[in-house]
This record gives structure tokens, C-alpha cells and sequence, in this order.
């Protein structure tokens, strides 16, 4: 059996139904902009190797008009390079910052990625915040040993 392209699972009625449903749970307007009469797409916030496209819990599917799902589609990776490229400059970028930053490219944003992004920097470059999560940090890796 040839295996189907993802434009092709798109059309399945799995997939349609599942569409429907989140088109009518977010009021079939545009979670980002508010848009009720341009195109809606269902997008997914991120994506698992195989899986498909109706098996993503509800609450990883949102509607954006056609604009917002290109503009998405086009910046996360600029977003993700901005971060890392200020993670760099804090002098804290590693190999384990990409885990990281994977992370937030799946994310799945209630606002704008600006601002998001600037709340994360606020937050590392806040000296109570930077200790909380350095404790916390160190105190998982201790427990992660402690496991293994």
C-alpha cells in the first residue's frame, strides 16, 4: 500500500471531523487576529514523527486565518534564532540550550512570540529568577542520578 502524503491525510474524514470540531471550539475565528471571514486553517503547534494529523490532543490544534498560519509558519525560526542568538550573548548558550529551544518551536503560543520571547529574557536575565532555575536545574540532574 502506497503510503499517503500529508496533503492526502488532510483529507481524510478523521481529519475533517477533527477540524470541524476545533473550527467550532475557537468560535471559527482566528485564535491569533480575531479573523471570521478569510480562510481558517486548523494548525498544529507542533508535530510527532509518526503521527497523525487527528491523533493531537485538542488542546495542540488552533485556528488561524491564512496570514496568521503563514506568518507562524515563516517566523518561529526567526524567533528561535533570536533567542538563541540572545542566550549566546548572556554568555549561557550550550548544547543543552537546543533541547530548549526545540521546545519552544513546538510551543504553543496564547500571545504574541515577541513577547513571549521577551518575557523569557526578562526572566533570565532577572538575578532571583536566574537562581531559581539554576537550583531547580542542578536539583533535577541530582535526582536524575539518584534514578539511574
Amino acid at each position: 500500500m502506497k503510503k499517503q502524503t500529508y496533503s492526502e491525510k488532510l483529507k481524510s474524514p478523521k481529519w475533517q471531523r477533527k477540524r470541524l470540531e476545533i473550527l467550532e471550539r475557537d468560535g471559527w475565528k482566528c485564535s491569533c487576529c480575531g479573523d471570521t471571514e478569510t480562510t481558517l486553517n486548523v494548525h498544529h503547534c507542533y508535530y510527532k514523527k509518526d503521527k497523525e494529523p487527528w491523533e493531537y490532543p485538542n488542546k495542540s490544534l488552533i485556528v488561524l486565518c491564512e496570514d496568521c498560519h503563514k506568518e507562524e509558519k515563516e517566523n518561529i525560526y526567526k524567533y528561535i534564532k533570536y533567542l538563541h542568538d540572545g542566550l549566546k550573548k548572556l554568555g549561557i548558550i550550550s548544547n543543552d540550550m537546543f533541547p530548549l529551544l526545540e521546545f519552544i518551536s513546538e510551543w504553543k503560543f496564547t500571545h504574541n512570540k515577541g513577547v513571549v520571547f521577551s518575557m523569557i529574557s526578562k526572566i533570565m536575565t532577572n538575578e532571583k529568577f536566574q537562581s531559581e532555575v539554576i537550583d531547580l536545574y542542578f536539583g533535577e540532574l541530582s535526582d536524575a542520578k539518584k534514578i539511574s
